[in-house]
């Protein structure tokens, strides 16, 4: 499984066209996707995330957390990582 600290760093990444495509490497469900882009690549804390959704922080917490895991697994071969996570 690829280190969760690169799934984060990637996620941040300035290159959206290489980070959207890099997306339909993982399969992630609506609530799972929601949850990842509004907390890592948006950069809300869960808290807030819960109030924009309208839903619990557990919930938003319990999503990200298995998209997270999602994507750590389907990321582990993806070739545009490095390319995701080279940047200042």
């Amino acid at each position: 499984m690829l280190d969760r600290e690169i799934v984060l760093k990637a996620l941040k990444s300035p290159y959206k066209h290489i980070l959207d495509f890099a997306m339909t490497y993982v399969s992630l469900t609506e609530k799972e996707r929601e949850c990842v882009f509004i907390c890592c690549v948006d950069d809300v804390t869960e808290e807030q995330a819960s109030e924009r959704l309208q839903v619990s922080r557990d919930f938003v917490a319990k999503h990200k957390k298995k998209g997270l895991v999602k994507i750590q697994q389907a990321w582990k071969y993806c070739e545009l990582i490095p390319i995701l996570i080279d940047y200042k």
